[in-house]
């Protein structure tokens, strides 16, 4: 079952991937112009908060985008 997705355009994406009363999933993409990378983050959020964060040129982030 697919609880969400999160679509990239460039720039910057901020989107709510999860978002119910007990369990919440944000993803958070940047693109870094100085080191030519976009950042990631994950951000879980129910009992205790995870982040977890990527730095990925882009073909890693289409080769990202094709396993998902």
């Amino acid at each position: 079952m697919k609880q969400g997705q999160f679509l990239i355009h460039g720039g910057l994406a901020d989107s709510m991937v999860v978002d119910n009363e007990d369990y919440q999933v944000k993803v958070t993409k940047t693109w870094v112009p100085a080191t030519e990378v976009w950042h990631i983050q994950f951000l879980s959020r129910s009992i205790y908060d995870y982040r977890f964060e990527l730095f990925l040129t882009k073909e890693e982030l289409e080769h990202l985008k094709r396993i998902l």
